[in-house]
């Protein structure tokens, strides 16, 4: 007897204190056109009430799985624990205070299934405050040539959706990649020949105000900087890359709320 086929993609998320804005994001994920599919929520210590807001989702959509971990590793620890209980041919990743679009997954399915070369297909987003008022749009490049990504990511995380056994070939998220474990993700699939996309239609909404600049720590910088000076050296950027990777330090210089309003007035006006 044949053994049975899994869903066609897991989405993968990890939750930490989420219970504000998580039942919106279930909510878009399950009023998707798209069936066969699988959610994957790895609740990473949550101390509020995330974890019964997931058991009530759960015991109404028998697709969703919870895991858990005893207290809060951080979001690449949550994803790989997601990923090893992900039974999907596909990954599509979700952030606990984003929306998906009713189309996105079909859309994503369809263009990933078109084109085997792809291994992972982000979009468009647009931005919204955590008021939920949508202020404006990111465009990545719909394929980004290789010098560009010593500039920063070129596809955003939260959109995409990856074959399972490519992000798995390279050892998936380093828990030790704090606050940039897509951009080190995809840096090492580039090294591999990988080909990573954009497709240029706006199917999510990400939740970005200034609160989240907060997060981005002169810790979280100096983490950034040796992430990028290692993997630039592994992709054999040379000296420029020895100079891109010195960004994330010299942000540490500019205030915060000057960081957000450079990003706002580029974000409004594409």
């Amino acid at each position: 007897m044949a053994a049975a086929r899994g869903p066609k993609i897991s989405v993968i998320m990890g939750a930490y204190n989420s219970a504000s804005t998580m039942h919106a994001a279930l909510d878009s994920l399950f009023a998707q056109d798209f069936s066969d599919f699988e959610v994957v929520i790895t609740d990473d210590g949550s101390k509020d009430d995330t974890p019964q807001i997931l058991v009530e989702y759960a015991a109404r959509f028998p697709t969703l799985k919870i895991c858990k971990h005893p207290r809060n590793l951080g979001l690449a620890s949550a994803l790989n624990t997601s990923i090893a209980h992900a039974s999907g041919e596909y990954l599509v990743r979700q952030d606990c205070d984003d929306l998906s679009a009713p189309e996105r997954f079909k859309v994503l399915v369809a263009h990933i299934d078109a084109d085997p070369t792809i291994d992972v297909l982000g979009t468009y987003f647009r931005v919204m405050d955590h008021n939920g008022k949508i202020w404006g749009m990111v465009r990545y490049p719909e394929v980004a040539e290789r010098d560009q990504w010593m500039r920063g990511t070129q596809v955003a995380h939260a959109t995409v959706i990856m074959k399972k056994a490519s992000v798995i070939a390279v050892g998936g998220y380093d828990p030790k990649a704090i606050r940039v474990e897509d951009y080190d993700l995809w840096l090492r699939m580039i090294g591999k020949g990988m080909t990573i996309k954009t497709l240029p239609l706006p199917l999510y909404t990400v939740a970005w105000d200034i609160g989240d600049y907060k997060r981005r720590t002169a810790k979280a910088r100096w983490q950034e900087f040796k992430f990028r000076f290692t993997r630039f050296r592994e992709l054999g950027f040379g000296l420029r890359g020895c100079l891109f990777s010195l960004k994330p330090l010299l942000l540490i210089l500019l205030p915060r709320t000057l960081q957000f309003k450079m990003h706002a007035r580029a974000f409004k006006n594409v």
